[in-house]
């Protein structure tokens, strides 16, 4: 800004006095040390006079209703102008005061009396511009953004203050910055960015000229901005239009909120940086709890996508929304949602005040992933069309109409914001470009695009959101990935939604490229096979330990295989399925390993179920006999369709068969690896509903056992002394029997019944255990009543459902020298397909946290159309 006094004078002819604030100036010393930014001088309400009130619109409402419930919300927004060239301060102080001296209706404070929210005018008293001169600074936009975060972050007494802060920062002989940074309740960005920013430069061009100040075209007062609002509140058409809200929200489809993002370190520290100079603006945002990230689009690919908005026939704005609602789809998998519009609203007297009219309204979408984006931005025209009758409603009324809590964030879902007021300003022969700022602080993720008015200007894509909700790598993911699916549509919008190949090449490769440590050896025998080596390696070692009784492996492996060529005369067979229903206990081992040894594949039924419950889940299964002991046959029911086999009836005909049929002795032929070895229920299934003819059934292998067994998430632990206590479901019997059987361990069969956690305490300290499979829900049990009965184990392994981080810690923080191996899968995969192990020497385990897939095992994340997503996105 210039000191000099040369410059025009005011249109009267006096001579002009020198602003008092350039006495303040802040200089940055020649020779380096702190930068002095004089105090921002706030407005004196003492001595003002308040002499008309009107009452407040929806709008002011609604935010003066989140600022009483938030009170330390600093809703201030900031909108700047890149000025080519130096403003005259003294001619920038008269331009300020002009134009606010007009806009009665940002002169304004707030109040309830009792009588509802009212505007107050004010006048404007000795308030003052600011004026700060960081040219001589190391880094001058540093500075600035420093400076700009104190204007931003000193708060506003809204019932005394002047709610806005305008100045003039110096950058350089050749580039200032305008300020103007308000109360989020006195205006929005058409406001400010719009119609202010312009009459601000109209009028500092006029005295910069010496040329007499064009008259403003209407009014700014604050009477005629509210009567219009209260004109429309007292309206048949507000009425009409709560009306229309509370049908289009009934049964509305939950909003859309972009998943969280997984992110390494490594990737967060990245991503965290700047990515460029209007990026570095964002950090603005900061001071008032929001993050900001800024992506630009150079301006040759912005003008294609242009073109395609035009060969579609829709407006960017259309474009825009559309494309945002294909990656909504995609990342918040939902083939129907609400996303957020904000729209202008800004019609009669409102769309030539800069007072606050800007209304957010919610948007029914659906995305079928086979549809088009042809398709889906030409129904997004329809679905807006049908909307902008009615958008004057203020989204608060909208909720009240909805007569619902669509979201704990209070919203719509996400906020698309396509700015098309922004134009490029001439402050004299000095040109501008819009910069941003803030936009105040709200509860959703909000996604803005605008360019900075200039001819040639890039396209920047604009992502703002509450810190409590994203960080800034967060949000330059999601900024990379919109952007990347806007490209992708543009690319192919005669194609369907859910074929769209977002992925880079190096992208692809790295969500394709499995991260799986292949130096573990490819398991290639079946399971007798692997009992079969631990038979000949100890024969004598205790493989079960049941009450006072002990079974050696030798042992294990003769009861097995006499039950195996009894099985075989009752036609058991390669593949046969045989439903295996009995209490936990020896006998249940040899069950399980003899009908894998015949060929059959075993599918567990739970004797505690009710009797009409094994009965469904037996009919409504592949099984084609079924298994058990003396004692359970006589309590099943008498109408079962399958063939029941007794387990004591089998021994005694073995024992007296004769060799007619040559299976007595002859060997038994082996399994093939891909040979079917369990029956597990589908995902859809559980303990609680049992099968039913609408349940899945899921095929395991010996291949599938074998690389679950022999994975050394477990392996180790699994050749000591594991506890048996868990109902009989696959993935409790693949690790508490088949994981310490076929690695040498000895399994410790728990008494009948379900253990409660002393009774557990006593059993794992009495056999001295050294690994326990405790599924989610019961190791959260533990955790919380009694983590030191784990003291003496060296491993627990869990899974099965969420486990909370906090539980994990709970238990390592009693029992520190404790491995916790959390595994992930479903019922296909075995019930594992990723683990993590998590040793005493590790740090904590992160929320969310999956480790490492199993063994031989590759984990991909696709999205909804089966299609690879990014490294560290929800799918």
């Amino acid at each position: 800004m210039s000191r000099r006094r040369d410059t025009a004078s005011p249109p009267d002819g006096s001579p002009r006095p020198a602003p008092p604030c350039l006495e303040r100036l802040g200089r940055c010393p020649e020779s380096g040390g702190d930068l002095r930014i004089p105090p921002i001088p706030g407005p004196v309400a003492e001595g003002l006079i308040c002499v008309r009130s009107f009452g407040a619109s929806s709008a002011h409402k609604g935010l003066w209703l989140a600022e009483t419930v938030s009170p330390d919300t600093l809703n201030h927004a900031l909108t700047m102008w890149d000025v080519d060239g130096e403003l005259d301060a003294a001619v920038m102080e008269s331009a300020f005061l002009h134009v606010m001296d007009e806009a009665e209706v940002l002169r304004v404070t707030f109040a309830d009396d009792g009588d509802g929210l009212r505007l107050r005018p004010r006048e404007l008293g000795d308030w003052r511009p600011f004026f700060l001169d960081l040219s001589a600074a190391a880094d001058p936009e540093q500075a600035a953004r420093e400076a700009l975060a104190d204007v931003v972050r000193k708060p506003f007494d809204l019932q005394r203050d002047l709610l806005f802060r305008l100045g003039v920062v110096r950058l350089s002989a050749a580039r200032s910055l305008v300020v103007i940074a308000y109360h989020h309740l006195i205006s929005d960005g058409f406001g400010t960015g719009g119609l202010l920013s312009r009459r601000l430069a109209e009028v500092y061009t006029a005295l910069a000229r010496a040329q007499e100040i064009p008259q403003p075209a209407h009014p700014w007062d604050a009477e005629s901005f509210a009567a219009e609002s209260a004109q429309y509140r007292d309206s048949r058409k507000f009425t009409e239009d709560t009306e229309f809200w509370r049908d289009y929200l009934t049964d509305a489809p939950a909003p859309a909120q972009v998943p969280r993002v997984a992110l390494s370190d490594a990737q967060r520290a990245a991503l965290s940086r700047p990515m460029s100079g209007a990026d570095r603006w964002g950090e603005l945002t900061e001071p008032i709890g929001m993050v900001s990230r800024t992506l630009t689009v150079p301006r040759a690919e912005a003008d294609t996508w242009t073109e395609t908005a035009q060969s579609l026939g829709v407006w960017m704005s259309t474009l825009f929304t559309a494309a945002a609602a294909v990656f909504f789809r995609h990342r918040c998998d939902r083939p129907e949602f609400l996303l957020s519009l904000a729209v202008g609203n800004r019609v009669g007297v409102a769309s030539r005040t800069p007072g606050l009219a800007v209304n957010v309204v919610p948007v029914r979408v659906k995305v079928p992933l086979g549809a088009t984006f042809t398709e889906i931005a030409d129904a997004m025209v329809d679905e807006t069309y049908e909307l902008f009758g009615h958008t004057a409603c203020h989204y608060s009324e909208i909720q009240r109409a909805s007569e619902t809590v669509l979201s704990d964030r209070g919203s719509f879902g996400a906020v698309m914001n396509v700015v098309e007021f922004v134009e490029q300003l001439h402050f004299a022969d000095h040109p501008a470009r819009y910069l941003g700022g803030t936009t105040g602080a709200f509860d959703e993720l909000s996604i803005a695009v605008y360019s900075d008015g200039s001819a040639d200007s890039d396209l920047y894509i604009r992502l703002d959101a509450p810190a409590s909700l994203y960080d800034r790598a967060e949000l330059c993911f999601i900024g990379a990935e919109l952007t990347d699916h806007i490209r992708a549509v543009v690319a192919a919008a005669e194609q369907p939604v859910g074929a769209l190949d977002v992925l880079s090449g190096d992208e692809r490769d790295r969500a394709l490229m499995a991260p799986n440590d292949t130096d573990a050896a490819v398991p290639g025998s079946t399971v007798p096979q692997l009992f079969a080596r631990q038979v000949a390696r100890q024969p004598d070692a205790v493989a079960l330990e049941c009450g006072d009784a002990t079974v050696s492996y030798r042992e294990l492996d003769e009861r097995s295989t006499t039950l195996a060529r009894a099985l075989r005369r009752q036609h058991v067979g390669r593949e046969t399925v045989v439903a295996v229903t009995m209490p936990r206990s020896v006998d249940l081992a040899v069950a399980l390993l003899g009908v894998a040894k015949a060929g059959g594949a075993y599918l567990p039924v739970d004797p505690s179920s009710p009797a009409e419950r094994i009965r469904t889940q037996v009919a409504g299964s592949s099984a084609r006999v079924l298994l058990t002991d003396a004692a359970t046959a006589a309590a099943l029911p008498a109408d079962l369709t399958v063939a029941t086999l007794v387990l004591d009836d089998i021994r005694s005909t073995a024992a007296t068969a004769t060799g007619n049929s040559g299976v007595r002795d002859d060997p038994l032929p082996p399994p093939h690896q891909d040979s079917l070895l369990a029956v597990a229920y589908g995902s859809g299934a559980t303990e609680a509903t049992g099968a039913t003819e609408a349940t899945t059934e899921v095929a395991l292998t010996h291949r599938n056992m074998a690389r679950l067994v022999l994975d050394r998430s477990w392996q180790e632990a699994g050749s000591g002394t594991v506890l048996w206590h868990a109902p009989p479901t696959p993935d409790a019997l693949a690790l508490e029997v088949w994981v310490p059987l076929l690695n040498g361990g000895r399994v410790v069969v728990a008494p009948g019944g379900e253990l409660d956690v002393d009774a557990l305490s006593e059993t794992l300290a009495a056999h001295e255990i050294t690994a326990v499979w405790l599924p989610a829900t019961r190791f959260c049990a533990v955790a919380a009543h009694l983590p030191e009965c784990l003291t003496g184990v060296r491993e627990v392994w869990t899974g099965g459902d969420h486990v909370p981080a906090a539980a994990v810690r709970r238990v390592r923080d009693v029992c520190p020298d404790l491995t916790v191996v959390t595994g992930h899968g479903p019922a296909e995969a075995t019930g594992f397909a990723a683990s993590h192990r998590l040793t005493a020497d590790r740090p904590a385990q992160r929320e969310g946290e999956w480790g490492r897939p199993m063994d031989h095992t590759a984990l991909y994340v696709l999205g909804p159309g089966l299609a690879p997503v990014p490294v560290g996105v929800t799918g």
